[in-house]
């Protein structure tokens, strides 16, 4: 089987490229292959649908630590995790693996912990579809990525500054400021933004009231904050940059064994509005990144301009969150995966990624 092409099923078009809505069988008689995604972003639930949509004769069983997340409604089984972490985490996880009979796992959350002991996961059967354990970490601080990054000569980093003390938050957001530049911080490691804040005066005015105004705190407040850290001895390292223009754009790649490398560049052009673009600079980059450090894996990347030239924000050695949108291109990244991981043979190309604009709304799930 060969040059497949992945189409989304909500517009009505044959997801898996094989005539007449064919699926494509996996598993063995009597033995439908198991698939078990453990505490994903809810966005999950269009890539579980569109696995379903494609293939037959499998399983699918999620988790996570809490019960009410959307995607439990869409998979074969569901159960609640324990909060545990590091090696209890991953002993865990392989109990689960043998107790559901698990050939596939794609795993978010405790990645790291189970890339660091993926023998184990070898030893009895089960492929685990994540970054290898060297890359994973080399992502842990952001402040250690640009510094390996600037190692290879790499010329989109943008000013960053390792915030360990009130001291170097005063030293760093004068330098910011005294270039005309508007400063913000967050954790050195972090996933999602959680703790991503602008640093930002003139915003507590009336007028102020008719904005969408997130993130935003001011510099006083965020002193006060770095302060309250340092006398309870909880200050954990930041980074502080200058806030960079828009759009913001989310690439989502993989080098596949069998279909070559796959970039789909998603621009937030606003409000829930995207456009897939196939923007040369940003290719050709994500190329770069690749090439230094060898992802065997899907992963993410994410960009800002600023004086029209992309600047790194963060890479992500994963599955994205915003993969859902990715997957309407016409290449649908996490199938690839999957098909390659367990020879279904399907073959995706480049050159069958869409220019697209999209938008989303919500829509309710008894859960």
């Amino acid at each position: 089987m060969s040059d497949i092409r992945l189409l989304n099923n909500k517009y009505g078009r044959n997801i898996s490229g094989l005539p007449n809505g064919e699926k494509i069988s996996l598993g063995k008689p009597g033995k439908p292959l198991v698939i078990w995604f453990n505490h994903w972003f809810q966005a999950i639930v269009d890539t579980i649908n569109d696995i379903y949509a494609t293939f037959d004769n499998i399983e699918i069983i999620a988790s996570n630590t809490r019960h009410g997340c959307v995607y439990q409604s869409f998979v074969d089984e569901f159960f609640v995790e324990p909060d545990i972490d590091g090696i209890d985490y991953v002993n865990y996880a392989l109990k689960i693996c043998r107790d559901y009979n698990v050939d596939v796992f794609i795993p978010k959350k405790h990645s790291s912990d189970i890339a660091d002991n993926i023998g184990y996961f070898d030893d009895i059967g089960v492929k685990v579809l994540c970054e290898k354990a060297s890359v994973i970490h080399a992502f842990d601080s952001k402040v250690h990525a640009y510094s390996t990054l600037r190692q290879y000569g790499y010329d989109k980093i943008p000013y960053y500054k390792l915030i360990t003390s009130v001291k170097d938050f005063k030293a760093g957001y004068k330098e910011v400021v005294s270039n005309g530049r508007i400063p913000c911080i967050k954790y050195d490691s972090d996933e999602g933004a959680q703790s991503f804040r602008v640093i930002a005066d003139g915003w507590q005015k009336a007028s102020s009231l008719n904005e969408m105004l997130m993130n935003l705190v001011t510099p006083y407040d965020m002193h006060k904050i770095l302060e309250d850290m340092e006398s309870s001895g909880t200050f954990k390292p930041l980074i502080m940059m200058e806030k960079l223009s828009n759009p913001e754009v989310s690439v989502d790649c993989y080098n596949s064994p069998a279909s070559g490398f796959l970039a789909i560049p998603r621009f937030k052009m606003g409000g829930r509005v995207k456009e897939i673009r196939l923007d040369t600079h940003i290719l050709d980059d994500c190329k770069r990144l690749l090439e230094i450090f060898k992802f065997k894996s899907a992963f993410n990347v994410q960009y800002r301009w600023q004086d029209d030239k992309p600047y790194l924000l963060e890479v992500n050695p994963r599955i994205s969150g915003g993969t859902q949108i990715s997957n309407l291109s016409g290449v649908h990244i996490p199938i690839q995966m999957l098909s390659d991981a367990v020879g279904a043979g399907i073959i995706q190309k480049e050159e069958n990624v869409r220019e697209i604009r999209v938008s989303e709304y919500e829509t309710p799930v008894e859960i």
